[in-house]
């Protein structure tokens, strides 16, 4: 009886440390692909504030900073997936962590759709004065509140699966992508193109 106790502590010390590695390994994979996304994104940073100038420069981060409040428009439902998914996945009942993702999805699509709308619409109340690229840039950003909502529901479905590696390679690619696409962009046809990408 002995004996079997003291295997049986092994097992767990084992099992535990096994959990322990895979959680480093997870931690340094995510705080890696962070960094690397944070240099490229100061790259790419420097790159546009040398390209537009100030005038464009300020228009980017009105459009921008639009951008970043559009970003909250769910009032949070979708951080919720965080908790919900990991704890109906560990009770084994996938018909819930299904029901928690359809309406999660839904409901943040419905807002960020009226987002997206309200912010199209308010493009036509500004005065011409303010230029054209103004106007079409919140217009643009109208449409990147969808977007950007689909790919940031995506990402917190795969993170609340616990499924790091993934998620650090989309952060990798992602930030590679964006800003080599934005570059190239910027480059070619100047704020617009920066827009685009």
């Amino acid at each position: 009886m002995r004996l079997l106790g003291k295997s049986s502590i092994k097992d767990g010390d084992s099992s535990l440390q096994g959990q322990g590695r895979v959680i480093v390994k997870d931690a340094i994979k995510i705080t890696f692909s962070t960094y690397v996304s944070n240099a490229v994104y100061i790259v790419l940073s420097f790159t546009i504030r040398k390209v537009l100038g100030p005038s464009f420069m300020g228009i980017y981060s009105i459009l921008n900073l639009i951008r970043e409040y559009a970003r909250h428009h769910h009032f949070g439902i979708i951080y919720s997936l965080d908790r919900q998914i990991p704890y109906f996945v560990g009770k084994k009942d996938v018909v819930e962590v299904k029901r928690v993702k359809e309406i999660a999805f839904t409901v943040a699509l419905l807002t960020s759709l009226l987002v997206s709308i309200g912010i199209a619409i308010s493009s036509f109340f500004i005065s011409p004065a303010h230029g054209k690229e103004l106007i079409w840039g919140i217009r643009l950003v109208s449409v990147l509140a969808v977007l950007q909502y689909i790919v940031t529901f995506y990402k917190l479905v795969v993170r609340a699966h616990k499924n790091f590696t993934l998620l650090s390679n989309f952060i990798l690619f992602n930030s590679i992508f964006e800003t080599g696409l934005k570059i190239l962009l910027l480059l070619k046809f100047g704020f617009y193109g920066l827009l685009w990408g």
